[in-house]
């Protein structure tokens, strides 16, 4: 329905308007692809279609609405999608392949914020009701998950977070990670020394083994349990094996490799602005072009930093006293060894310089602070990626891209979803 809640820019607006966009995948930032920039309007129908690279890396990640404005509301009453990339049989260690899988999507809750969005953008159909809650897991309030005491299970493990908070996932349990943002890491089996403190927006693949039977280990997030994982009988599985992943084309190691000419800029969140600016569509903040080797020094304390179709590698910084993102209770007990030089993501929180290569899709790279209440209010910008050089720092006009088209969902590949 409509209910009149037009577009105000960089305000909480366009209730009843909506897109999709796909977190994480490696995809072209056009449509009829993963453009986050034009909305369906009450009433209209659009028309997405995405092809995955034949050699995107198998992963974990996500969908949600993300119509400026409304990006926020909606996330927050729970439009999230699971959308997982399978891996081909055989690329994975035996140990990993054979492992029994739980999905965990966890999605943030805070009935009070929402409701104050709702009002500002004008939408009168969410009510708040007595309770409060923190977290649905999989949709549900504090699910029972069963695993076998002992035997390692693959956790892909979702934070469909919308606000400051890191998800300190943690059980209690050995736990080992496996992938961050759908990129398998390099130097698996890397042993957590305290929980997972996955931003919101992130994802995080983790490997738990819980050593006994017939127990109970609390999911906890901020003193509260928001799931149960209850282990049966003893299934003794041995330590897990050295792996390291073959990397596709766009994942290659840029640790060593020569920045090119003034692509190396700055990114700062601050202010609830991106390098000082509210979002501007017609406004570009970097630009590269393809098979450039782009550098950004990332400033984003407390405001999670997410990179649409480009995954970025990170060089250095972002260690646990640098991850800036709260935790409910205002404690951070994040594992120090979370973060590493070298590995991938698409979402992250803290300071550290991260590089990335753009290889094939030219166009727009949306750039934002995942506090989608901060994001709908203006603190997004806009990269862009030219075929050709040079590249620049700084803003500067931009060229639209828009395609009107008549929401039918096509992936050119095989996917599951909850």
């Amino acid at each position: 329905p409509d209910q009149g809640s037009a577009y105000v820019h960089n305000q909480f607006s366009a209730a009843d308007e909506s897109n999709v966009h796909f977190h994480g995948l490696h995809v072209s930032g056009e449509l009829p692809s993963d453009d986050s920039t034009v909305p369906v309007l009450p009433g209209q129908d659009m028309v997405y279609q995405t092809s995955l690279p034949d050699d995107h890396m198998a992963g974990t990640h996500w969908l949600h609405p993300h119509r400026h404005g409304s990006t926020a509301l909606q996330v927050a009453a729970g439009a999230a999608l699971a959308l997982i990339v399978e891996d081909a049989p055989g690329t994975l260690p035996a140990q990993v392949e054979a492992a029994p899988e739980v999905l965990m999507v966890v999605m943030q809750i805070d009935l009070e914020m929402t409701q104050r969005i709702a009002s500002r953008a004008g939408d009168s159909w969410f009510q708040l009701s007595d309770g409060s809650l923190q977290a649905l897991v999989n949709g549900e309030v504090n699910p029972s998950i069963a695993v076998a005491a002992g035997e390692w299970t693959r956790f892909r493990v979702i934070y469909a977070g919308w606000l400051a908070e890191a998800l300190n996932f943690n059980v209690g349990c050995e736990m080992v990670l496996l992938a961050k943002d759908g990129i398998y890491i390099r130097d698996f089996p890397r042993t957590l020394t305290g929980a997972a403190p996955i931003p919101a927006g992130g994802r995080a693949d983790l490997m738990l083994r819980c050593p006994e039977a017939n127990a109970e280990y609390p999911v906890t997030w901020g003193g509260n349990t928001i799931a149960t994982v209850i282990t049966g009988e003893m299934k003794a599985t041995a330590d897990l094996e050295s792996w390291s992943p073959s990397y596709p084309s766009y994942l290659e190691d840029l640790r060593s490799t020569e920045v090119s000419p003034n692509c190396s800029c700055e990114t700062r969140l601050d202010r609830e602005e991106v390098n000082g600016h509210l979002f501007e569509e017609d406004f570009v903040l970097h630009q590269s072009f393809l098979g450039a080797v782009v550098e950004r020094s990332l400033s984003a304390r407390g405001h999670p930093y997410h990179q649409h179709v480009y995954p970025f590698q990170v060089i250095s910084g972002f260690g646990n006293s640098e991850q800036g993102g709260r935790t409910r209770g205002g404690q951070s007990d994040g594992a120090a060894n979370y973060e590493m030089p070298g590995d991938w993501h698409d979402t992250i929180a803290g300071t550290g310089v991260v590089r990335y290569q753009p290889s094939r899709f030219a166009g727009k790279v949306m750039v934002h602070c995942h506090r989608l209440d901060h994001e709908d209010q203006g603190m997004m910008s806009m990269e862009v990626v030219r075929d050709n050089g040079p590249c620049t720092c700084g803003s500067s006009a931009a060229t639209r891209w828009i395609v009107p088209l008549p929401l039918l969902l096509t992936l050119v590949a095989g996917f599951k979803y909850l």
